[in-house]
Formats: C-alpha cells, sequence, structure tokens
C-alpha cells in the first residue's frame, strides 16, 4: 500500500477566521434586542435588487425560529428591554 500523504486543508479559504468560526457569537448583541435585525436588515439592504429589506430580513427570522418565537423576538425587540 502507498504511503499516503496527510490532508493540507485551508480552514481560512472555508471558513473566514479559520476553524474557530464560532468564537465571537459572545461578541452579538443579546437575541431579542433588535440590533440582530438591524444587522441583518442593513446588510440586505447592500444586495442590489432587494425593494423591502426589513421583509426579507422578518421571512430569514421566521424560518429560523419559527412565527411564535419570531414573534415574541419582535415583541421584546419593540418593547427595547
Amino acid at each position: 500500500m502507498p504511503k499516503q500523504t496527510p490532508l493540507k486543508l485551508d480552514f481560512e479559504r472555508i471558513w473566514p477566521g479559520g476553524v474557530d468560526h464560532f468564537s465571537d457569537a459572545s461578541k452579538k448583541p443579546p437575541l431579542g434586542s433588535g440590533a440582530r435585525f438591524a444587522a441583518l436588515k442593513s446588510k440586505i439592504a447592500k444586495e442590489p435588487g432587494v425593494k423591502n429589506p426589513g421583509a426579507v430580513a422578518a421571512a430569514i427570522g421566521r424560518k429560523k425560529y419559527g412565527n411564535k418565537k419570531f414573534a415574541a423576538l419582535s415583541a421584546k425587540g419593540k418593547k427595547g428591554t
């Protein structure tokens, strides 16, 4: 059997930030503060052809968290707590 060469994986290319790409998760604003939604909305607004970035961000949130939890997060974000 021929000798195998070790794999040379370029994790920096696969995931920006390398293998430990979840290390900055604690730097995100708390869930329900509305800051994450605002950041996503502004990121989506920069995409060409998007007419209503708030609606797109809301659709993403509903798909990720479900209608019930997303509605609760929305109410919490509007309340400001």
